[in-house]
């Protein structure tokens, strides 16, 4: 198993069926949304240094998990900057592997190398298995709880 850092275009290649069939797997809610990607937004935030891609391949070199993050100054804290896990998914074959735990730790590191101080991982309520305490089992605390209402 082998985890890079990879472009967004190198990202999208490698899992864009992944991406879809997670989208149906965890859907946002009950919210009528098709997934349809803003490539020029995502290479836009990447080209900025705004964004990074991560992906997870194993000893046939498939990619079998992904991670997208998004970083940004803290407005309300002057001088720190967060990343956010936009996004992540673990193929079903190898959940439950250490795979997830192993990306976010290479992830964690290439954010300190960047003098990134924070790091949140979300997950979707819709998630199956027990997302919620492997995040925390990993070091992770609750920080905020987000309600979406369709307007």
């Amino acid at each position: 198993m082998r985890i890079e850092k990879v472009t967004y275009d190198t990202a999208n290649r490698a899992m864009c069926d992944e991406m879809c069939a997670h989208w149906d797997e965890v859907p946002f809610g009950d919210f009528d949304m098709e997934l349809e990607l803003d490539h020029a937004a995502y290479l836009m935030a990447e080209e900025q240094d705004y964004a990074r891609f991560y992906l997870v391949y194993n000893d046939s070199d498939k990619a079998i998990a992904y991670m997208s993050v998004f970083a940004n100054e803290m407005i309300q804290h002057k001088g720190l900057v967060q990343a956010v896990a936009d996004a992540f998914y673990v193929a079903p074959d190898y959940r439950k592997s250490g795979v997830f735990g192993t990306l976010v730790e290479f992830v964690e590191q290439d954010l300190k190398e960047h003098n990134i101080r924070f790091f949140s991982l979300g997950h979707n309520p819709n998630t199956k298995g027990r997302v919620e305490e492997y995040i925390e089992h990993l070091g992770y605390q609750k920080t905020e709880v987000i309600y979406t209402k369709e307007l």
